[in-house]
């Protein structure tokens, strides 16, 4: 029995050259790259208001002072500019996802995939929302009255 004999075919396919997907791809992965700078661009100007209101809920007292070195500040900056850059993005990304492979796709497999994408990214999206504004903030305020965690102050 040869290899053709044993591949499904439907009706709507269409057989393409490899150049053509790869091509297909090459410009997909491009517009995610050009919304991903411009996200990145307009992240920069919200990213310090964000980090102090994030950083006013995380610190356990009132009257306490934030002091980083300037290194340590670039680096929570610019590692904050990519996370919020990121997930303004997901949701270009898995659009992207989700045109890309549809013609290779039946129904019932398209429904499952934006299903995945869907509830992945809301379970996601939960448990990282979840850590950073209820459990770091009381992991800082129990180091905080426990005071005995070296480094914690």
């Amino acid at each position: 029995m040869s290899v053709a004999a044993t591949r499904l075919h439907l009706a709507s396919d269409v057989d393409l050259p490899l150049q053509t997907h790869l091509d297909e791809l090459s410009a997909r992965l491009g517009r995610l790259l050009a919304l991903l700078t411009a996200a990145i661009i307009l992240s920069w100007y919200w990213i310090d208001a964000l980090l102090e209101a994030y950083l006013q809920q995380l610190s356990p007292c009132a009257d306490c002072i934030i002091v980083y070195s300037p290194t340590e500040w670039v680096g929570l900056r610019w590692l904050s500019i990519l996370l919020l850059a990121c997930l303004l993005t997901t949701p270009f990304a898995f659009r992207e996802l989700i045109r890309f492979s549809d013609p290779g796709l039946m129904r019932d497999e398209r429904d499952w995939l934006r299903r995945l994408l869907v509830i992945g990214s809301m379970l996601g999206g939960g448990v990282v929302g979840f850590t950073l504004w209820v459990l770091l903030p009381d992991l800082f305020l129990t180091a905080e009255t426990t005071g005995q965690i070296p480094g914690v102050s």
